[in-house]
Parts: C-alpha cells; sequence; structure tokens
C-alpha cells in the first residue's frame, strides 16, 4: 500500500480493546529518502479532540533527515507527555524495515513503551516524564490519565501539524491485543496463512484483496473491522477534522513475506552508444537484443533490469568490426609499444588520477592500476598476458575515455 499525503489505519474503537490495556501494531515499511525534512511516521490521534491534542495526537513518531526519532511521545495527561529516547535506532530509506509498536500496559493500567526495528527490541536509554528525566533503574511503567478518545485513529504516514507524511509503501499491517514478545514478533514478521492467525491477532491487513466500495481492507484476522487510506475535511475548530476514507494506491508489497498475488514485472532496457537497439525482448530471467552500430569500434552496452523493487544494471563490452590501436582512443590516449614483447606504454594528454585494467578476450583480469599523472606522462604496463587479444580499459572519475583493443603476439 502506498502512503504519501493521506495515512493509513483504523479506528481503534473498531478493535474492541479497552483503554489501559495492552496491545501492539506492527508493520513493514519501505521509506523514500527523508528529503532533508522532519516526517511523521506513526500515530494515535483523533481529529476530533482539542487543539493542539488533534494535530499531534496521543502518541506520535516522527523521523529526523537521518532517519533517527525526532518525537517518540505519548501524552499522558492534559499537561504532560512522556518522551521516550532510543537513542541511535535508525530507521533506513529505500529498504523495506519491520517496525513493531508495543504499548505494554500492565495491570494497573500503567504504560511502558517498546520499539523494535527488524524484530530487534531498541534500547530504551532515557525518557521524560513530565520535567523529569529517568535512566537506568528509574525507567518503569509511568501512569498515564489521558484516554483514547472514541473516534481515535491508529494510522501510518498523514500529514501532522508541522510535519509532512512518510512518502512509503507499507505492508502487513498488523494489530494484537496484547504486548508481544521478541520472539513472537520475529514470528509475526513472515505473515500468516488464512488457517495459521493467532488468537490475539485481531487485525490482520496484508493488502492482497481488493478493497471494499470505500477503499478499505476487511481484515484477515480474528476480528471484524477495516484499515484503510484517509484524509480528513474540516472540522468545526481550530485542528479538527472529519474522518474521511479514500481510494487505495496499490503497490508491490514487501518480499519477506509468503506468497503473494500482487504481480511483479521486470522488464529489461538496452542502452548503446553509436548503435540503434532494432529489437529488444526478455524478462527477469533472460533476454536478447539486437544492436546496429554506426561503426566499427569498441562499445559499452548497458543492460538495466527494473521492477517495483528497484532496478539493477550491468555493462559489457563489444567488439564491432576489426578494430586497431590506431583507430580507437587515439583522440584520447596514445599507445605505443616497447622493447619487450611483454608491455606497453600509454602517454596521457590530461592531468588527473585514472584507472588501468586489461583484460582477456575471456573476461580475465590481467592487470589493473590506479596512477596520478601529469599531462603528457607515460607510464609503462606490463600483463599477465598470453599471446592473443586483450583490451585496455582507461577510466577517469567513473567515466571511460578509452576502451583499446590490443593483439599481443
Amino acid at each position: 500500500m502506498r502512503v504519501e499525503d493521506k495515512g493509513l489505519g483504523f479506528r481503534y474503537s473498531d478493535t474492541g480493546v479497552e483503554f489501559k490495556k495492552p496491545f501492539t501494531v506492527s508493520f513493514w515499511v519501505k521509506p523514500e529518502s527523508f528529503d532533508n525534512k522532519q516526517v511523521h511516521l506513526m500515530s494515535i490521534r483523533d481529529k476530533g479532540d482539542s487543539w493542539p491534542t488533534n494535530t499531534w495526537g496521543w502518541f506520535y513518531h516522527t523521523m529526523k533527515p537521518d532517519g533517527r526519532t525526532e518525537n517518540f511521545t505519548i501524552r499522558v495527561s492534559a499537561k504532560y507527555n512522556i518522551e521516550y529516547n532510543f537513542g541511535d535506532a535508525r530507521i533506513q530509506p529505500g529498504v523495506w524495515q519491520h517496525l513493531a509498536y508495543v504499548f505494554d500496559f500492565n495491570e494497573k493500567g500503567a504504560l511502558l513503551m517498546q520499539f523494535y526495528i527488524n524484530g530487534v527490541r531498541q534500547e530504551l536509554k532515557s525518557y521524560v516524564y513530565g520535567a523529569s528525566e529517568r535512566t537506568g533503574d528509574r525507567i518503569k511503567h509511568e501512569r498515564v490519565s489521558y484516554p483514547f478518545r472514541t473516534q481515535s485513529v491508529i494510522a501510518v504516514g498523514g500529514a501532522q501539524h508541522t510535519n509532512a507524511s512518510v512518502v512509503a509503501n507499507v505492508d502487513n499491517l498488523m494489530f494484537w491485543d496484547k504486548s508481544l514478545t521478541e520472539e513472537e514478533i520475529r514470528r509475526s514478521m513472515k505473515g500468516y496463512a488464512p488457517d495459521s492467525v493467532p488468537e490475539n491477532l485481531l487485525g490482520y491487513f496484508d493488502f492482497e484483496d481488493a478493497p471494499q466500495a470505500d477503499g478499505r481492507f476487511l481484515s484477515k484476522g480474528k476480528k471484524d473491522f477495516c484499515a484503510g487510506t484517509h484524509d480528513y475535511g474540516n472540522g468545526e475548530k481550530e485542528g479538527q477534522g472529519v474522518l474521511l476514507w479514500t481510494q487505495p494506491e496499490l503497490c508491490a508489497g514487501t518480499p519477506f513475506v509468503g506468497e503473494r498475488s500482487w504481480q511483479v514485472t521486470t522488464t529489461p532496457e538496452w542502452e548503446a552508444d553509436n548503435a540503434t537497439i532494432e529489437a529488444a525482448s526478455g524478462n527477469a530471467e533472460a533476454g536478447s537484443a539486437r544492436v546496429r552500430f554506426f561503426n566499427e569500434g569498441v562499445y559499452d552496452v548497458t543492460l538495466s533490469l527494473k521492477n517495483e523493487y528497484g532496478d539493477d544494471r550491468k555493462s559489457i563490452i563489444v567488439l564491432v568490426g576489426e578494430t586497431s590501436v590506431s583507430n580507437v582512443g587515439a583522440d584520447r590516449l596514445n599507445v605505443s609499444p616497447t622493447l619487450s614483447d611483454d608491455s606497453f606504454n600509454v602517454t596521457f594528454d590530461a592531468s588527473g588520477t585514472y584507472q588501468l585494467s586489461v583484460t582477456g578476450a575471456d573476461g580475465s583480469a590481467l592487470f589493473r592500476r590506479q596512477v596520478t599523472v601529469d599531462a603528457g606522462e607515460t607510464i609503462g604496463v606490463t600483463p599477465n598476458a598470453a599471446s592473443g587479444l586483450c583490451l585496455l580499459t582507461v577510466t577517469r572519475a567513473g567515466n571511460t575515455p578509452a576502451t583499446i583493443k590490443l593483439i599481443k603476439k
């Protein structure tokens, strides 16, 4: 499921879990770049509440531009918050990660939050309760008097006051009516078949089936309720809003769970300089292209494979015609013989740092060296080559000034 300016979630009241009873919220998330701004990742809030709680929420988790936590906050009373500090816990952009928020209410209704990334419990370094900081053995369950309101929504993303929504793909959203252990969280990361859903997993949304007419998805957990993307219409007072369910934007989910119905298609793209791609076909497993080059020479041909999980590229060297040293790269490099049959000289027309490599016709590495030279300087090259064809490649700052075909007699 795609999350941008709208949140993805469900009403807390639909779960049937009473306030001050333990619960756990977990999901897979792949954030895009945080783009040098603070973003809102997850919250529990009622937009019908009074300002400023209606824009911040009873709970909210916001991120710094480097993926570390800015706020991990619980509103415990009308005047005080708990600000949790999980140290250097970091969420990486561009990769799938599993997050679990454990709201560990004890039998007296006091709360201590726990936070997991990829099934690993993050160390709670300290927290500020009101005006007092708790560390070490002073960290404990704390009394919470500020309640959930009837329409509180548990949501991933969505704009919040001065914070933009996280832009991310989200998958396998879960709600449990218990405080999960580390072992239980790790097991839940893999997802569940319909006949193996645990008793305490009330809300289970894998977004594999079609949504209902209002855009929401029915839970595959032990309780019938719905989750979906949502926005807010204008409310009567400052910061207030009316919950509006919206149509979802579907996307490829995490590859780290079981069977998926979403079809991921991999497409190839070929690139070649001084050439025309006349025909190309293929998929993730195999493919081919017919390329017509305008002139003889040595060329890089690049294949890119792309799908919704990402892309990868690979370049190969193609020899066209009877290429010789005299007509390839001579305008950029001067390659000359020596008195020895085992070596040759390379003279550079511009100063800088270059990488030289020599490969055999079979792709084997025969020589590799980095040099820093002045304009007009000559470097000797002695590759470990038998007689026959080899290729000299010279690169500078990632670019290829010349690739030259050589014949060792």
